[in-house]
Order: structure tokens, then C-alpha cells, then sequence
């Protein structure tokens, strides 16, 4: 096959390996399946209706050479046998042959659906086993702001009380508010963390997020975490996600009043709980362990409508349309645009976090400082120092308007 630089982000790959890992085969090689993707998700970014029709110059440029392009066809039927592709009928016209088509296909809506959920419970920390196993095999971090939360909880500064967090997740499990997958998850996360071993902190290429023991393991877990033994204190954007959101849209259309009024609300108010004054959507709860709180549940949906590309429809896409029309129709047009660069608002909202919690805070990191995608966790003496470096970094990157909370 023709090599390409494919890069897929944690949750793609693990979806992907999960439908596909039997299929794999010295023919039909993982990176064959993967640069087939690849073309393809370039192909539908362009298209109008969703659609990708497969020709034999699109065979050669992807397999290289003409006599491997039988693999082709082979590829494409494992997928929609897996239900990841959904193929349209063949449609020939003798009396109208430009207008005739082989066959099209596009990814199934419950393809999509998996890719977006499996999104959504890796943010909020629901890992699994399998992506578990491909974190632990991280190598040691080379950049200096990524080494420095290696050494912490690789050395004895960092200490977790094994007997309460143990004790927390069988009562979790035995009540059935966590999944066995989530227990054996986190019980193996807390091992290593008090066992120093398996240690890992990985830097997503795409997004720039850092992914740790600490920060892959449940949020109530951390409270029985020391770092010099000093209990943990956090500090975290409220509505993160959002706030970079509103922001970006005022920097590009700063005269636009419904962008005014979607950015006043996510930065002097709460958007989730506007959201929730008229609109919830009760649905795909049972995949993710969340508490039961309206505000949790709605961050979910909008994380959903974020994680989405136009041709979604999440609930909280319709809420937005109809409470901010132009906020939802300028980021709908951004979202095609995005596809077309292999990106999506996630990606890079989620970039902007990295820069501001990770990278331009990287000095303080070594004091006694870990991260948490849009928060830090830090030993109580450093609450000035945070607070100061994460409110500087903040207005480094024009994020203006904005409430820190402390816990």
C-alpha cells in the first residue's frame, strides 16, 4: 500500500480495533484498514450528500500499484459486513450513462454513534481496558513539562491511600454505579499508582492533551491523593469548553448580537443550566457513569454536539439552533470546514486547552503541580502560584472573560 503519515486520535483507534482486530491478517494489514480511512474521511469531507463513490483511479492512488487493487473491494466488504460502511444501491441508466453510478457508501449512523460516545466517556475519564493497555505502554516523556508529572508519580512525593480508594471502588461496584470494566479499570490504575509502576503520561499528537494515571482514573479517586503529603486541591474553567467556544466565535464575528448574547450567558452565567431551562435529552445515559445531576448530564450533550460534524443532529444542536440560530449556523459552516483540514471543533478546542493547561503553564508543573485536561490538581501550598500562572495563561490566549473554581 502507498504510505501516508496517518495519524488517529486514542479513541479511533481503540473503536477501530475493537471491530476489526480479527480481520487483520498479513493481506489485510491494520495500516491498510487505517489508510483506507484516512482517504476516505478526505473523500467525504468533500462531498455534498455524505457519499463516497470508489473508482479505479481513487484504487491506484491508495494501494500504489495497479495489480494490488483488488484489495480494494476486499477492504470495503469487511467493513459494511462489520456495519462500519452502508453501501447504496447500484444505479445504472442505459439511455442516460453520465448520469449512471456504481455503488456509493458512507459510515453507518451507528459507527458514528460509537466514534462520538467513545469520545465523550474518554473526556470524562470512562477509559477501557484496551485503552488502558495502550496508555501503559507509553514511553518515558522527553518534553520537560511532561517529565515533571512522570517523576512525581513515579517517586515517593506522590502516595495514594490504597485502602480507602480500594474500599470507595468495591462499594461502587457492588451497588452497580460503576461497570465491572470501570472497577478493574481503576483498581489497576491505583495499583500502579501506589506501586510505581506502569506509570505513563502520554501527549495526544492531535490535540495536545495529556493523558496520565491520575487523570484517567474516576475524579473521586483523587481525594485519597498526596503529593509531598499534602492533600490535593483543584483548579478548573468553569465551562471550559464553551468559553473557548464563545470566544473564538466573538473574536471572528465580534458585531454579531447573537454571538454577544451566546457569550455573555456562557461567561456571566452558566449555559448549561440556560440549556436546561427548555431543553434535555435523556438519551445514551446508560453508557456513561456520570452523576445524576441536570448540569453533568447537560455537559454531556453539548460535549456531544461539539464532538459531532454537520451532518449530526444531537440534541443540543436543535437547543441551540432555535435559542442562538446564528451561533449554531456559523459553527455548523465551521464544522465542514474543519473536515476538510481532517479536523473537527473538538480537535481544536480541545488544542486551545492543552496550550492553556499544559503548555504555558509548564513551569510549575515540577512544584507539585498534575493536570487534568481542563483543570489542575496541586498540594495546598501552591494555590497562588497556580492560580496566578493558570490566570496569565489564560489571558495569553485572549480567553478574557472567564470563572475559576477551586475545590
Amino acid at each position: 500500500m502507498k504510505q501516508t503519515d496517518i495519524k488517529f486520535n486514542q479513541v479511533f483507534l481503540d473503536v477501530i480495533d475493537e471491530l476489526l482486530s480479527d480481520a487483520y491478517s498479513d493481506i489485510h494489514r491494520k495500516e491498510d484498514f487505517l489508510s483506507f480511512f484516512y482517504f476516505f474521511e478526505h473523500h467525504i469531507a468533500y462531498s455534498n450528500d455524505d457519499w463516497v463513490q470508489f473508482d479505479m483511479h481513487f484504487a491506484r492512488k491508495l494501494f500504489g500499484r495497479f495489480h494490488q487493487s483488488w484489495k480494494l473491494p476486499a477492504i470495503i466488504k469487511t467493513l459494511t459486513e462489520r456495519d462500519i460502511l452502508q453501501a447504496s444501491p447500484y444505479y445504472f441508466d442505459l439511455l442516460d450513462k453520465r448520469n449512471s453510478t456504481t455503488r456509493k457508501y458512507k459510515y453507518t449512523e451507528e459507527f458514528e454513534r460509537q466514534i462520538i460516545t467513545d469520545n465523550i466517556r474518554f473526556s470524562i475519564g470512562c477509559i477501557t481496558q484496551k485503552t488502558y493497555e495502550r496508555l501503559i505502554k507509553t514511553n518515558k516523556p522527553e518534553k520537560y513539562y511532561l517529565l515533571a508529572q512522570y517523576e512525581i508519580l513515579n517517586s515517593h512525593r506522590f502516595n495514594i491511600d490504597l485502602d480507602k480508594a480500594s474500599q470507595w471502588l468495591i462499594k461502587q461496584f457492588r451497588t452497580r454505579s460503576i461497570t465491572k470494566n470501570s472497577y478493574q479499570v481503576n483498581m489497576r490504575v491505583i495499583l500502579s499508582l501506589d506501586n510505581k509502576d506502569n506509570i505513563y503520561v502520554k501527549q495526544d499528537e492531535i490535540t495536545g492533551r495529556v493523558f496520565t494515571n491520575f487523570n484517567c482514573m474516576k475524579r473521586e479517586l483523587r481525594e485519597y491523593c498526596t503529593i509531598d503529603g499534602e492533600k490535593l486541591n483543584s483548579l478548573d474553567l468553569k465551562s471550559a469548553q464553551p468559553t473557548f467556544l464563545a470566544h473564538q466565535l466573538l473574536n471572528q464575528y465580534p458585531a454579531d448580537e447573537d454571538v454577544q448574547r451566546f457569550y455573555t450567558i456562557v461567561t456571566q452565567e452558566d449555559i448549561y443550566d440556560f440549556l436546561d431551562q427548555h431543553y434535555f435529552y435523556r438519551e445514551y445515559y446508560e453508557e456513561f457513569e456520570m452523576p445524576t445531576t441536570l448540569r453533568d448530564q447537560s455537559k454531556v450533550e453539548f460535549m456531544r454536539w461539539i464532538f459531532s460534524d454537520s451532518r449530526g443532529s444531537a440534541g443540543y444542536s436543535n437547543a441551540i439552533k432555535n435559542e442562538f440560530p446564528n451561533v449554531w449556523r456559523i459553527v455548523q459552516n465551521g464544522k465542514n470546514q474543519y473536515r476538510k483540514n481532517d479536523s473537527n471543533y473538538a480537535i481544536e478546542l480541545q488544542k486551545i486547552e492543552a496550550k492553556i493547561f499544559i503548555e504555558d503553564v509548564r513551569e510549575i508543573f515540577s512544584h507539585g503541580v498534575l493536570s487534568v485536561h481542563d483543570s489542575l490538581y496541586f498540594k495546598s501550598g501552591l494555590k497562588d502560584l497556580v492560580e496566578d500562572d493558570l490566570r496569565e495563561s489564560l489571558i495569553k490566549n485572549k480567553i478574557k472573560s472567564f470563572k475559576l473554581k477551586f475545590a
